[in-house]
């Protein structure tokens, strides 16, 4: 077996990668902001997010809320990953002749540094991929209440192992 390895183009397009994911779940967070009612969804996804969870404030039961608990951990993950490659990018190593983990980018944003391997990237855009398709069967779970265990089994088997 071939061990994988990561080109410098893969490396330094993976921010790209991400960015088209964050912008894909800010339109399901907006989506379902509208759809719980919300006349006039906020922009950009670390406000998209409070406003889309404070929707679910008091609504659902326990279940919900433990479901909607990991998301939102996950959208803040995604959020602080974001703003790292967008504001913090130092640099980046690939790995044409080592291991995945050897390809990383660097990043320091107010004062904090890290290093995200291609490991680390490639389970972000799952996650991030994940988030996109629980949003809106979370929403649905709200909107049709006889419906949110179907939604919440759904989530159990397909997304949740990955949030």
């Amino acid at each position: 077996m071939t061990e994988q390895t990561v080109s410098y183009d893969a490396i330094k397009g993976a921010p790209i990668s991400l960015f088209m994911l964050c912008a894909s779940v800010e339109q399901e967070l907006s989506k379902a902001c509208l759809a719980l009612g919300q006349a006039s969804p906020p922009q950009g996804m670390g406000a998209l997010t409070q406003a889309w969870l404070d929707l679910h404030v008091g609504r659902g039961g326990a279940e919900h809320t433990e479901i909607l608990d990991r998301i939102d951990q996950r959208l803040r993950e995604a959020i602080a990953l974001r703003n790292h490659l967008a504001h913090g990018i130092l640099g980046w190593s690939a790995a044409p002749h080592g291991p995945p983990e050897a390809a990383v980018i660097h990043t320091c944003l107010n004062g904090v540094e890290r290093r995200f391997s291609w490991p680390d990237l490639l389970q972000a855009m799952l996650r991030l991929d994940r988030l996109r398709d629980a949003i809106p069967t979370m929403t649905h779970a709200l909107l049709k209440p006889e419906r949110a265990a179907d939604a919440y089994q759904g989530l159990r088997i397909n997304s949740l192992p990955d949030l």
